[in-house]
């Protein structure tokens, strides 16, 4: 049993990739085995908000992409929000839901329940004790939890909103069978809380379909000139700040002269492009896609992926982006392009540096990147050893094979 709490079942995003896409492979690795796709929604969530009745339709999609996995939802009697808890608030994301969940694990009877966040490996964890199951426990935590909500909700460190989800979060490391993480800074930071087996699957992408696309697609018209591409949310209220990616292109402009720059993502481009021109940048191309074959043909005319980022201040944010790993950095590497990866980036950075994809550099000075580095990201060679790599750490199939020895070992 997959199990996720809080979220919306969508079939695009990151939901629709990393957990009903991944899912899907993990069953088809193991065909002898039944599999069930669980999600616990509040009754309002950002799907019924922004779309209303049409929701529903996006419910369909989810049934028919997870291919014949039968698809339960249970109803969560609290606001989406509430999702970043509070000592108070935590438990109101769980009263009811847990007698739904309860009544189906009684019906499925799971020999595994898989946990894609904090909050439903409480709830699994909670419902193996009362009811006195013998199911394991996979927590699959995506990220800090507990830093992310402190820092969304200004928790201080010393007070007790942000104490309570730090023991809450070294219960859920110590009674979990096994915790996935998917990045190695990740995997030694809930080693260091005491987990009991520990697996690093990073995130997935179908490299293959990434590869053949994206090598199909119109090259660069003006080969002299180095053609950069950012992927993904930009903008002044988030973590990816336009000042960085504007910093970097100013740097590689004054160090080779000709830099074409696209922009890849649904964040609005009005509101993006006039942060950017005041910022300096004027020459930019800002590009949506909705579908792996649209991205994928955008990718495959550049030469560069960048994952600039910001540059972290505080405690949990270094924490936090420490053991970052974009899912960006898989469809980059899957396209066949190096990466240019501010340090900050943690798990990126290591995937980056470790298997010479790339340079992870330094915001402050970006003394790292020089003109002999670029011109040799620009190679056959290199792009060949970035597909090479992300068939090695991101194909989903190949992780599917690596969930299903998690699998099997925890009830070994």
């Amino acid at each position: 049993m997959y199990l996720t709490w809080g979220e919306t079942p969508r079939v695009s995003g990151v939901f629709g990739s990393q957990a009903i896409g991944q899912f899907v492979a993990n069953s088809e690795a193991m065909p002898e085995s039944k599999f069930f796709f669980v999600s616990a929604v509040p009754l309002l969530h950002s799907g019924l908000v922004r779309e209303r009745a049409a929701y529903f339709k996006e419910k369909n999609e989810v049934r028919k992409r997870l291919k014949g996995i039968p698809f339960f939802t249970l109803p969560i009697y609290a606001p989406q929000n509430f999702v970043f808890s509070s000592r108070h608030s935590f438990r109101t994301m769980h009263i009811g839901a847990s007698w739904h969940l309860a009544r189906l694990l009684r019906r499925i009877d799971p020999d595994v329940v898989h946990c894609r966040s904090y909050h439903a490996t409480y709830a699994a964890l909670q419902l193996r004790e009362r009811l006195g199951k013998k199911y394991k426990v996979i927590f699959d935590a995506r990220g800090v939890w507990s830093a992310e909500v402190a820092l969304k909700r200004n928790f201080p460190e010393e007070g007790k909103n942000y104490k309570f989800l730090l023991n809450l979060e070294k219960w859920i490391v110590e009674k979990s069978d096994a915790t996935i993480s998917v990045s190695p800074q990740m995997g030694r930071y809930f080693e260091n809380l005491g987990c009991n087996r520990s697996a690093c699957i990073y995130l997935s992408a179908p490299v293959d379909k990434f590869e053949k696309l994206s090598s199909s697609a119109p090259k660069e018209k003006e080969p002299q000139a180095i053609a950069l591409v950012y992927l993904g949310t930009l903008g002044v209220d988030t973590w990816h700040k336009p000042s960085e990616l504007v910093a970097l292109y100013k740097h590689l402009v004054a160090l080779v002269g000709r830099v074409r720059l696209k922009i890849i993502t649904m964040s609005n481009h009005g509101a993006l492009l006039k942060q950017l021109e005041a910022l300096g940048l004027c020459d930019v191309e800002i590009v949506s896609t909705k579908s792996i074959e649209e991205l994928a043909a955008e990718l495959g005319g550049m030469d560069i992926g960048v994952l600039s980022y910001f540059k972290p201040k505080t405690k949990n944010e270094r924490l936090l982006s420490s053991v970052v790993m974009a899912v960006k950095t898989a469809e980059y590497l899957a396209a066949g392009l190096p990466i240019l990866v501010n340090k900050y980036c943690g798990g990126a950075a290591e995937v980056v540096s470790t298997n010479s994809v790339g340079i992870a550099y330094n915001p402050d000075t970006f003394e790292e990147i020089t003109e002999h580095a670029l011109n040799s990201l620009r190679t056959g060679g290199a792009q060949q050893r970035s597909v090479f790599i992300a068939k090695d750490l991101f194909d989903r199939s190949a992780n599917a094979q690596r969930y299903a020895k998690t699998y099997r070992q925890v009830v070994s």
